[in-house]
């Protein structure tokens, strides 16, 4: 890799006119002067395409029907000319101006990185508030169980990208978590202890949250766990699913919010 890799920023996106100005802004503010931005848009009929632009007329741009997240992923592979590549979902910014610099300097630092992540502020879409913060240290053990590696604050390099081929198909919802599971038991990542980027809670992966669930069951059962392990992990992730909307329903969120700060999870 050379001094000043180009990094590919995929960005999918449909019908996301409320918040793509701050994923485009975001990167414009970048102090690395190396990026190529890949939006994917997946047929948008609100102001999205009007904004992009607007906002990003240099930016590599797809708007077509797609068979979910996944294709717009692999569409965005296909074009990324990157040594190396991020996912940016729409809804998504970056925490602050030299988040790719400091990506940059650390694959450029010896030893060798792959897989490079960090920490991701989770936010209220309404309040800006902050709801949790995750991602952590990696451990496969836990990994195994969970994603602790996200998505959006994970670059890699293409080499990563060419060896486990496309995301899959069959999963809508839990495609990252397939996707690195396989690649980080090949490349193990390294995590940079720092908020990377900024994501707004109640995008598509938590409005079918349900759906989550048994996807990971399928993801679990596919990397060897029996029957009864697989059954039993998923119920408790429903139960305290169930539990968790209940509560915010009933205008107890901050119980729940507290629990996630305090577990740095999601769900």
């Amino acid at each position: 890799m050379n001094d000043n890799p180009v990094v590919s920023i995929i960005t999918p996106t449909l019908n996301s006119g409320r918040f793509i100005a701050d994923n485009i802004r975001s990167i414009h503010s970048q102090t690395y002067p190396c990026i190529e931005h890949i939006i994917i848009d997946g047929g948008s009929s609100d102001n999205t395409l009007n904004i992009i632009m607007d906002l990003d007329p240099g930016a590599v741009v797809i708007s077509e029907p797609d068979r979910g997240i996944s294709d717009a992923f692999n569409k965005g592979l296909k074009l990324a000319t990157g040594d190396i590549i991020a996912i940016l979902n729409s809804d998504d910014y970056y925490a602050h101006c030299d988040v790719v610099q400091r990506i940059v300097d650390l694959f450029n630092a010896p030893p060798r990185k792959e897989i490079v992540y960090g920490r991701v502020r989770c936010i209220d879409q309404k309040t800006g508030q902050t709801l949790v913060i995750y991602g952590e240290p990696f451990s496969f053990k836990k990994m195994s169980k969970e994603i602790i590696v996200p998505h959006p604050a994970i670059f890699a390099t293409r080499k990563v990208y060419e060896k486990m081929g496309p995301f899959s198909l069959d999963y809508k919802v839990a495609m990252d978590y397939e996707y690195f599971l396989r690649a980080t038991a090949i490349f193990e990542p390294y995590f940079l202890d720092e908020i990377l980027t900024v994501m707004r809670w109640g995008g598509y992966s938590v409005r079918n949250i349900y759906s989550a669930h048994f996807e990971h069951y399928r993801i679990h059962r596919a990397n060897g766990w029996n029957f009864m392990k697989g059954i039993t992990y998923q119920l408790y992730g429903i139960i305290m699913t169930t539990l968790s909307l209940a509560l915010q329903r009933a205008g107890l969120g901050g119980i729940v919010f507290f629990y996630r700060k305090t577990k740095g999870r999601m769900n």
